[in-house]
């Protein structure tokens, strides 16, 4: 991907999952997307040497990150695809919380492996 890496890969999240969008955070553009109380934000791929940065906050009294993952490789070629998997777990946990039959015994994170903030740090 060249300089105009976040539009090519906005476009590409935009193909796979609608909601995807340019939003201001921080005074900085980002690729956006809003799941129930979550924001998955996209940043990077502006500057050389190009690289994405994940970050999905919990809108409840204050924001507050409860996801990072730094420093991806836009060449890397599942990209699109981990961060679409980041949405579609978002998505679940939003439709569990929701649903009056949840069962909420099962494992939040299973199946996915990334680094995650540690609550109260």
């Amino acid at each position: 991907m060249n300089s105009n890496a976040r539009q090519q890969l906005l476009i590409a999240l935009q193909e796979k999952q609608p909601g995807w969008h340019i939003q201001n955070v921080d005074s900085a553009k980002c690729i956006y997307r809003t799941i129930g109380k979550y924001g998955i934000e996209v940043s990077g791929g502006v500057k050389r040497p190009i690289r994405f940065h994940i970050y999905v906050w919990k809108k409840e009294k204050v924001y507050q990150i409860v996801e990072r993952i730094s420093d991806l490789d836009p060449r890397r070629e599942d990209v699109v695809s981990l961060i679409c998997s980041i949405a579609e777990r978002y998505e679940r946990k939003t439709a569990k919380k929701s649903s009056p039959t949840a069962d909420h015994s099962s494992s939040e994170n299973e199946g996915f492996q990334c680094f995650e903030e540690q609550e109260g740090t």
